[in-house]
């Protein structure tokens, strides 16, 4: 009996057990391990379901008909902390959408509609590290679109087909970054990226990239990994490489380059893999250095990964790293039509020229001994590759004056040339350059970004939905905490200004005549005068008030009868009362900023008793007057 017993019991708890759960999973999912996973996968959906459990921490929502996320679309899941909405059709995030997964971690949105990133969706996602939005028609990247997520580690923005531009600020507040990946995102510069000084791994494959520049890769002193394989290079910029030390893998292959300027690996003293295959490299004197440095930094097992020659074509079809430097008939590099003097004034601009081979690495020594190489950007001082490695200086003042030596390098030997910079009023100083390298300051570039690339020419259905996405992007700047340094206090950033608009010149006609002219509205005059005028009808309905409240008071007190009036001038009021009925109203609607009129004077003469001296005229069964005053000039009672 007691075993029946224990079978019944234990069936009855199974079957709870599966009410419980089938009540706690949305009809159409499943739950597993405990309700912390629910996958809801491949159901059309058209809404995020009801019924997910509190536990669940791994919410799968993809390959459904989901097209807007409303604000609170997700139930309150404190839990959870991965949710992907990959392949749906969503267009538009609203704000508030994210409200009830606050701690959430990652979140995938590959392949949706989405043309603009949603970013003050992301506002309540401050735990998020990882995020894709890869594969969405997102036009541009605009300026701060990231911000609020300033523990992200991880984005994946890869197959963005339809992008456009990307704003210098795109990237702003995420320096804690970790990995970015931008593959085949129809990228034809290399985006800014000096927000992201912890980046560690950058992968920009097949775009179309076609060069590389100094200040490309500049704060980024943690990469370790860099991909740019599948683009169109066909030039990279000395020093363009300097300030990632850091680096161990970087992968140049299947591009358009036939050289390498000349030490452009000499400071990476980490680096350990490297791919240079699938390259039209021309085997001359131009890349001699370059095999000198494969052959001494390579393993011998990995020689198809310095690429193969495409001239001449004497070498043609050799593996870059095989050939022979001595084969190669090089010469020391000359400096061709150096300058020897250039005449300034203060104020003006100097051009210093030095034209060498382009296998040869041209540097300038100024007269203090700061050495500059051409891709170097500098406040002042910068160096172009115009074909004449173009050392220009702006604002020259009577310091700058002095010998500047252009010194160029190949892997034989090397020239240099000194050029006077006279500067009109100065004295020539009697030390010539010498090669001490000084501290400089990086140059302080503006954001050329053009938001009207953005603007989609849609349909009136597709315009209404995409909207709200695109103006939550192109306003202001949040407000966000970020960490400076990994270890570093927090500190609170405020967002910059908004762009100062300039009005038109008054004395331009073709400006005034311009309704669409932006004007300087001076909002400061005019909350100074709203506040004004506010305070001023304050103080005259205080006025009104005081005059109104003395008025009845006043009226009270004209009217109050004295206390010596005379018995005779009672009772003559009471029967002129009815007769004055009139004039008192009138009297009490005037305004108290009038004097009240004059009493008339009466001067009718009031009936009385004659009496004579004796008083024996007093009416019979009237009770005679005693101490009677009589009037001597009427003889009258009063």
């Amino acid at each position: 009996m007691n075993v029946v017993t224990c079978l019944l019991y234990v069936l009855m708890t199974t079957r709870v057990f599966v009410v419980v759960e089938s009540q706690s999973c949305p009809k159409g999912c499943t739950c597993t391990l405990m309700y912390q996973h629910t996958y809801c996968g491949d159901q059309n959906l058209k809404e995020v379901p009801f019924g997910i459990s509190e536990k669940t921490k791994i919410l799968i929502l993809n390959r459904n008909n989901l097209t807007r996320l409303n604000p609170n679309a997700l139930p309150d899941l404190k839990n959870l902390n991965t949710l992907d909405l990959t392949d749906n059709s969503l267009r538009e995030i609203q704000d508030g959408a994210f409200n009830g997964v606050s701690n959430l971690e990652t979140l995938e949105l590959y392949h949706n509609r989405l043309t603009a990133v949603p970013s003050s969706a992301f506002k309540p996602l401050k735990n998020l590290q990882e995020l894709g939005l890869g594969a969405n028609p997102i036009v541009c990247l605009d300026s701060y679109a990231f911000s609020y997520l300033s523990s992200l580690r991880m984005l994946e923005l890869k197959d963005l087909k339809a992008l456009r531009g990307v704003s210098k600020n795109a990237f702003y507040g995420l320096t804690g970054l970790v990995y970015l990946s931008m593959v085949s995102s129809n990228l034809r510069t290399v985006p800014y990226l000096q927000h992201l000084t912890g980046l560690e791994e950058l992968d920009l494959s097949r775009n179309s990239i076609t060069a590389l520049t100094a200040e490309n890769f500049e704060s980024l002193p943690k990469l370790k990994r860099l991909l740019l394989t599948s683009n169109q290079l066909t030039s990279v910029e000395q020093d363009s490489f300097d300030d990632l030390k850091a680096l161990t893998d970087v992968n140049l292959s299947y591009n358009n380059l036939t050289r390498l300027p000349y030490g452009l690996f000499g400071k990476m003293t980490s680096l350990q893999e490297f791919n240079l295959r699938g390259n039209l490299w021309n085997c001359s004197c131009e890349v001699m250095w370059l095999v000198q440095w494969m052959r001494g930094n390579m393993r011998s097992d990995t020689r198809e990964l310095c690429g193969k020659c495409a001239n001449p074509a004497s070498e043609r079809g050799k593996f870059l790293c095989d050939i022979v430097p001595e084969e190669i008939n090089c010469s020391v590099p000359r400096i061709a039509k150096p300058q020897d003097t250039v005449n300034v004034t203060v104020g003006d601009s100097a051009a210093l020229k030095c034209k060498a081979g382009q296998e040869t690495a041209i540097s300038w020594i100024t007269p203090n001994g700061t050495t500059i190489r051409h891709g170097s950007f500098r406040v002042k001082v910068k160096v172009f590759n115009d074909g004449t490695n173009t050392l220009n200086i702006t604002r020259v003042t009577l310091t700058d004056a002095g010998v500047y030596r252009c010194v160029a390098k190949n892997t034989v030997g090397s020239d240099s040339y000194a050029t006077i910079l006279n500067v009109t009023g100065s004295v020539l100083p009697t030390y010539i350059a010498t090669e001490v390298p000084v501290l400089e300051e990086p140059a302080q570039t503006e954001d050329t970004f053009d938001a009207s690339i953005c603007v989609i020419q849609q349909d009136n259905k597709s315009a209404t939905s995409s909207a709200p996405q695109s103006k939550a992007n192109t306003t202001f700047p949040p407000t966000v905490d970020i960490r400076i340094r990994p270890k570093g206090p927090t500190i609170r950033l405020d967002p910059p200004q908004n762009p100062i608009t300039f009005a038109p010149d008054p004395s331009d006609d073709s400006a005034s005549d311009d309704s669409n002219s932006p004007k300087i509205v001076d909002h400061k005059t005019y909350v100074i005068a709203s506040i004004a005028g506010v305070v001023g009808l304050g103080f005259v309905i205080w006025i009104i008030f005081l005059i109104v409240a003395k008025c009845p008071r006043k009226r009270n007190r004209d009217h109050k009868p004295k206390p010596h009036q005379s018995m005779f001038a009672k009772r003559t009021g009471k029967r002129r009362k009815k007769k004055k009925v009139s004039f008192q109203t009138s009297e009490s609607r005037m305004s108290c900023l009038r004097q009240p009129e004059k009493e008339e004077v009466i001067t009718e003469i009031p009936e009385v008793f004659s009496v004579s001296s004796n008083c024996n005229g007093i009416a019979p069964g009237i009770a005679p007057y005693e101490n009677m005053t009589l009037n001597p000039a009427s003889e009258t009672i009063v």
